[in-house]
């Protein structure tokens, strides 16, 4: 009967698993220089301006809501003119955080 796995074959997965370590370690160099390139990219970049339907639809909540925000300067905005443009790189999402502070909010203003 023939062997499942012939030793030569044995022999190449065993130096794979030992060339392991350094193709890692180069692999999470080329991971951290992209990312500092991609982060120097974002920086460079200008906002992103969107207008008040797309940053309702971003944020899924109504465009008059957006508006609410905007007036509250909850959200950062840009008037050119009577437009309104919301800068997208700037708005985070609601965390557990957020949602506890609200609540206390909207209990203390019972």
């Amino acid at each position: 009967m023939k062997p499942m796995f012939e030793p030569n074959h044995i022999a190449a997965v065993v130096a794979a698993f030992a060339e392991m370590p350094t193709r890692f370690a180069a692999l999470e160099r080329s991971v951290a220089e992209l990312t500092a390139k991609v982060e120097a990219l974002r920086v460079a970049l200008p906002p992103l301006l969107v207008r008040v339907p797309e940053a309702a639809a971003v944020c899924k909540v109504s465009a008059k809501t957006v508006r609410r925000w905007v007036e509250t300067r909850q959200i950062p905005a840009v008037r050119i003119g009577r437009m309104v443009r919301i800068d997208l790189t700037r708005v985070h999402g609601i965390d557990a955080d957020d949602v506890a502070m609200m609540s206390r909010a909207a209990r203390a203003g019972r």
